[in-house]
């Protein structure tokens, strides 16, 4: 699995965007993706108005790939870009479970 983290510092008009129009977009993209296996989102508990955290799941490597060349992606990327108020912080991982080991 890899797991994709991005921290979007966003304006207040950003947040409603991000919400109520980009998102939908982003789960409509991810259903025709194949290897894009979830969406989360979440903002810190200790300054939960500051920033909104995006982590997208991937199957492996091919279902990164898939999305990296997805259009869409490019799309979204531009779109959300207006709203920002710095550069958003992205991380890569590849996250195992040590329970079902």
């Amino acid at each position: 699995m890899i797991s994709k983290h991005i921290k979007h510092h966003l304006t207040e008009a950003g947040k409603t965007y991000f919400t109520q129009i980009w998102l939908p977009k982003l789960k409509a993209a991810r259903a025709e993706t194949k290897g894009f296996i979830d969406i989360l989102v979440g903002q810190e508990l200790s300054h939960p108005a500051e920033v909104t955290h995006l982590t997208l799941l991937f199957q492996d490597q091919q279902g990164y790939d898939n999305w990296g060349a997805n259009p869409v992606h490019i799309e979204l990327l531009a779109e959300l870009k207006p709203y920002l108020t710095q550069a958003s912080e992205i991380a890569l991982f590849q996250p195992e479970s040590v329970v079902n080991n």
